[in-house]
């Protein structure tokens, strides 16, 4: 039921788990007193209890377990991922693309065809290795790749003239 409460309601209700009045509430966030006491009644209403600082109680705990789920031990890790690709590719050094490409978090390996060439080396090269793959598609990346090698021999490209220049100006 907590999914229902709007976040002004979430706010009133925090504030009346730290101890402050309508009017305290009111004068945090701008509200009259009143209005203060219409959103605490409309998040009773949906929490379906009566009195303010058990609504407020609730929220509190709720939000306390969510906070500690986040940091909370899961079954999928990482590790185990890159292991099962590992198997899956028997020794290559680039198992999860060489001749499995791993689509899920899960690890579940889908058989492609085998690449070579150009194309197939840098699918090689761009391997997820753990954690979901990104949605680029093969034209992206290589786009992407070309950007950030024109930008990178750029910016080699004007070392090397400032150097000269340089070099040029002491002589």
């Amino acid at each position: 039921m907590l999914w229902k409460l709007d976040e002004t309601q979430k706010l009133c209700l925090r504030l009346v788990h730290q101890g402050y009045t309508s009017k305290q509430i009111a004068q945090q966030t701008h509200l009259s007193a009143g209005t203060v006491d219409q959103y605490i009644f409309r998040a009773n209403a949906i929490l379906g209890v009566t009195d303010r600082r058990e609504a407020a109680r609730l929220l509190a705990t709720a939000e306390h377990q969510a906070q500690l789920k986040q940091f909370q031990l899961r079954s999928e890790d990482l590790a185990g991922q890159t292991k099962i690709a590992l198997i899956a590719g028997q020794g290559d050094p680039f198992p999860a693309m060489s001749s499995h490409i791993v689509n899920e978090p899960t690890a579940s390996a889908v058989p492609q065809g085998s690449a070579r060439g150009l194309a197939g080396a840098i699918k090689r090269a761009l391997a997820v290795i753990g954690g979901e793959p990104h949605e680029l598609n093969f034209r992206q990346k290589l786009l992407a790749m070309s950007w950030v090698a024109l930008a990178t021999g750029g910016t080699l490209s004007a070392l090397v003239a400032i150097g000269y220049w340089l070099n040029h100006l002491m002589s």
